[in-house]
């Protein structure tokens, strides 16, 4: 069987046969492309690249799978013999060449696109009686006062989180406790986005993460994910954490996500109680800890995937 990985995705395979006079054999073909398209702006909102365009998730991936030493699997890359301490040579771009070599078997990108606007995803969720925070939308508009749009804000349930449309790894997200740090924080970000999410603060326990800067969780890019969270031991669950699993479960299946996602969820509640699901992720990060260097670089699905053995 060939596969080809792009972004972590795994892409469509394609059955290798060998000779009739032996048994059939398959083998597993790999080639990995990072992000070098700068990402599309979609209705004047777009989602920031991770910087690097995920070379360093994709070097870990394919020095993981080159360290195996399975004859079965083959890695393909851009250098004949990548450096381990470096993430360049293991991954090709995702420019046009190479991504028409193999077909998608990921998330489809047009769902993906609708996915990734966390006011629809939210909405359709809720719609559906998943358990969301309450939400606004606000956009800049050059012709709207300062005046309107304290009119707009004034009366929000503060303190409340406000972050981008679309985001990634907790990037532009702020924890604004009142008005006037709101209207200092609309005026940072409607420079940036022409649309941004006003969420309810959910003042409860984190599904994952342990550890918060200013209120919300801190960028991967800045604290490493594996010094902000941990996996709960069965020992550890209550009855919210297993119920959250299924509807967090029924909620890709809601929204046709067949490949890896990631839904961080959230109570309401700070002495416990239900969790809510607040964001979903359908092209999660998977760097992992893998080649030389990155001790404490796996991802919060790498994790999941460690704990669950």
């Amino acid at each position: 069987m060939i596969s080809t990985i792009t972004s972590g995705r795994i892409l469509h395979p394609r059955t290798l046969s060998f000779s009739s006079r032996s048994p059939r054999r398959y083998k597993t073909s790999l080639a990995i492309h990072h992000q070098a398209i700068p990402p599309p702006i979609i209705n004047g909102s777009f989602k920031p690249p991770k910087p690097g365009g995920c070379k360093d998730a994709c070097a870990d991936i394919a020095y993981t799978v080159h360290s195996l030493n399975d004859p079965k699997i083959n890695i393909t890359t851009p250098a004949p013999h990548p450096n381990p301490a470096t993430d360049t040579g293991w991954s090709f771009p995702d420019t046009q060449p190479g991504i028409l070599t193999a077909t998608a078997a990921a998330n489809p990108p047009k769902l993906v696109e609708v996915v990734d606007n966390k006011a629809f995803t939210n909405k359709l969720l809720q719609h559906h009686g998943f358990p969301t925070p309450k939400s606004w939308l606000l956009e800049g508009d050059p012709k709207r006062s300062i005046e309107r749009l304290g009119q707009l804000v004034y009366d929000l349930p503060y303190p409340i989180i406000l972050k981008p449309v679309r985001g990634r790894g907790s990037e532009g997200v702020q924890l604004v406790n009142g008005f006037v740090g709101m209207l200092d924080a609309l005026d940072d970000l409607l420079n940036i986005y022409s649309v941004v999410l006003v969420e309810e603060l959910l003042k409860g326990e984190e599904g994952t993460r342990f550890s918060q800067a200013s209120g919300a969780m801190p960028w991967s890019g800045h604290i490493p994910v594996t010094k902000s969270s941990r996996v709960l031991s069965a020992r550890e669950e209550d009855s919210w954490h297993r119920g959250a699993k299924i509807e967090c479960q029924m909620a890709t299946e809601l929204l046709k996500l067949t490949r890896v996602t990631r839904i961080d969820i959230r109570r309401k509640d700070e002495n416990g109680g239900k969790f809510f699901l607040y964001d979903v992720n359908p092209r999660s990060n998977r760097t992992g800890a893998s080649h030389p260097g990155r001790d404490d670089q796996h991802g919060l699905c790498t994790m999941a995937t460690k704990g669950f053995g």
